[in-house]
């Protein structure tokens, strides 16, 4: 009895002890999966999505070979997985495919919607030549109806489809397509970016999105400078957090909008070309909800580009060009990157911000005008870009020449204009002391200097080198009479200058002049050495 009693008093605490132990296990269990739950939770409203990127850079005949399409499919690519929510498994990139390999694409991306049997969005990218009404895939083409009926074919919600090419307009109007509505799509400002988990808001919108970089007779440019189309380097700016206007983290269909258009065409106004880049949308969509390209929140890191800040900003990842956009003063913008070390060129008026910087997963570093070590670009950049890039320059300085034909040690002080790198003209007062035969005038001294050379920069200095012609009319004044005689003469000989930025808009410029002295008189020309050496400051304009 008594050991029946004990058994079933230890069997009893035993059952307590494994209760209690199925209990704490229990509240472990949810405890360490709790974080899961909620990801599963996050993702388990993540709508389908699928995205047809293609970049071509052949031409064929009239047509020459692109340098960027290819590159700028790839970038696309690189900006959707990063903030755009697609993973890589949903972005089919193809470069320089055939005209059959790009519909047997299609035709597999179809059957595989088709059986997923879920509604979500389609995003198509088009970078390469075209002609009108057709894409050119080197020798090969394929008509923008046949990707339009492909498109609107599809069993999704949205569909967004960016081209990048000539004549790119004309697939707007291409069979199938329906007449637009342009009903925009709503904002919504309550998300903001956090370092913790996301729960993406699934929009109800329904409908395509069409942008084209130019119209349907229009043409599409890309620049060596930007190392990118003009149309694709604003699209992909604007989606890493340039067109992000409200400051929520977030890149809608109306700020991509709103920025695109504008940021081309100041490029292409900018670049000079013959004809302005202007590129056409279609917005066919309806329905409540939120519709959002690309998320800052996803980004494994961010830049904060402070209002200080302006000039057109290129992103350096190594060797490697990752990002560039341009940005005005007052206007904080933030991006969204990955992780690594950067280099930053701030660009502007020919001249370069430079700031190294390394940004680790999750951080945010906010870059301010202060930080930045201005210089000139590189030899090569100048000598390939230079004269695209050089505005004028207003230059003041003081000088003193201790020897010319007429005066020894004369104070001057002169302005003077760069036009563009190779040429420099300006005005010129000098006052001397006293001159070389010791007789009792004074002399005064009216140039109008002309220079012609060429410089170059590196890092924060600037050397500029050329052959000086200074005509100048010397009026000498009596100190015992009151006789005044003029004289005309020239100086021919060469000048230097080296400038010390002290910011993209101003230089400290010692110059250094010499050569020949020639005065003319009623029989004769006298010839002498002469010597000048100016100090001042260089405002850059443009």
């Amino acid at each position: 009895m008594v050991l029946t009693s004990g058994w079933f008093h230890h069997r009893r605490l035993s059952h307590s002890l494994w209760l209690l132990k199925r209990f704490v296990g229990f509240v472990l269990c949810w405890a360490w999966l709790l974080p899961f739950t909620g990801y599963a939770d996050a993702t388990s409203n993540r709508e389908p999505r699928l995205a047809l990127i293609v970049g071509h850079n052949q031409g064929n005949a009239g047509l020459k070979d692109l340098r960027y399409a290819q590159q700028d499919a790839r970038r696309i690519r690189q900006v959707l997985m990063e903030l755009g929510g697609y993973k890589s498994s949903e972005i089919i990139l193809l470069e320089a495919p055939t005209a059959k390999k790009l519909k047997q694409t299609m035709q597999k991306l179809k059957r595989k919607l088709q059986s997923a049997n879920k509604k979500g969005r389609f995003f198509f990218y088009f970078s390469g030549h075209s002609r009108p009404h057709q894409f050119q895939l080197g020798r090969d083409a394929v008509r923008f109806a046949t990707v339009m009926r492909f498109v609107r074919s599809l069993p999704v919600r949205l569909r967004v489809v960016v081209v990048d090419s000539c004549y790119s307009g004309g697939i707007i109007r291409a069979k199938g397509e329906q007449t637009p509505r342009d009903k925009g799509a709503a904002r919504d400002d309550s998300q903001k970016w956090s370092a913790g988990r996301f729960q993406e808001s699934v929009a109800r919108v329904k409908g395509t999105i069409i942008l084209t970089s130019s119209s349907s007779r229009g043409r599409s440019y890309e620049s060596d400078s930007i190392q990118s189309s003009l149309f694709t380097s604003s699209f992909i700016a604007g989606l890493r957090g340039a067109a992000d206007f409200n400051q929520d983290q977030r890149v809608s269909l109306n700020e991509i909008l709103d920025y695109v258009y504008p940021q081309t065409l100041a490029i292409s106004l900018k670049s000079k070309l013959r004809e302005l880049q202007t590129p056409v949308k279609k917005v066919d969509v309806e329905g409540p909800g939120l519709l959002f390209l690309t998320y800052l929140k996803k980004a494994d890191a961010q830049m904060v580009f402070e209002q200080d800040i302006r000039g057109h900003l290129f992103l350096y990842r190594g060797d490697t060009l990752v990002h560039e956009f341009s940005k005005g003063q007052g206007k904080r913008i933030r991006v969204g990157v990955k992780a690594g070390r950067y280099v930053v060129h701030v660009r502007r008026k020919g001249r370069m911000g430079v700031i190294r910087t390394k940004l680790r997963s999750r951080q945010t570093k906010r870059i301010a005008s202060a930080k930045l070590t201005w210089q000139q670009p590189s030899i090569r950049e100048q000598v390939q870009k230079g004269s695209d890039n050089y505005p004028f320059t207003l230059s003041l300085q003081g000088h003193y020449t201790p020897i010319s034909q007429l005066a020894v040690h004369g104070a001057a002080l002169s302005l003077q204009f760069d036009v563009r790198r190779w040429m420099r003209v300006g005005l010129r007062y000098q006052f001397s002391f006293a001159n070389a035969q010791d007789l009792p005038y004074r002399l005064h001294d009216l140039g109008f200097p002309l220079a012609f050379g060429y410089g170059l920069g590196f890092a924060s200095f600037m050397s500029w080198w050329g052959l000086l012609v200074e005509p100048r009319l010397s009026v000498r004044t009596n100190t015992s009479s009151p006789d005044t005689f003029l004289n005309i003469g020239t100086i021919v000989g060469a000048t230097t200058s080296f400038d010390y930025m002290v910011s993209p808009d101003f230089a400290m410029r010692i110059s250094i002049s010499g050569g020949v002295h020639l005065v003319f008189f009623d029989r004769d020309t006298r010839v002498s050495p002469a010597f000048d050496v100016g100090f001042g400051f260089s405002w850059r304009g443009g």
